[in-house]
């Protein structure tokens, strides 16, 4: 059996693999910042009508990730399918963990 010539963690460590999960992880705590503070002031998630700042900047860090999700993808997964599905796959669930703490929150 061939092995890849890239590794798991080797590609893992490449910039368009693990800046979408770290840009995942800064949105979700801006999220559960955001969701913390309305707890403490409030003891509920306030939904308000005009957006503030942090959901404006949540929203362009989940959309910014997607054009290097988007050319992780191009680039990786020709060479070496089985560990760029496995990086695929971690972005993922950082972006979906996003997306189920706002739904959770009643925020969405």
């Amino acid at each position: 059996m061939e092995q890849d010539p890239v590794d798991f963690g080797s590609l893992a460590r490449r910039p368009s693999a693990f800046l979408p999960i770290a840009i995942s992880f800064a949105a979700l705590a801006l999220l559960l910042g955001h969701i913390g503070s309305d707890l403490m002031q409030a003891g509920h998630v306030i939904r308000e009508a005009d957006e503030g700042t942090d959901a404006h900047v949540w929203q362009l860090l989940m959309v910014g990730q997607i054009p290097l999700m988007i050319f992780f993808a191009a680039k990786w997964l020709r060479q070496t399918p089985r560990q760029a599905m496995m990086v695929i796959a971690l972005q993922a669930r950082a972006f979906l963990a996003n997306l189920a703490a706002l739904f959770i929150s009643g925020l969405a």
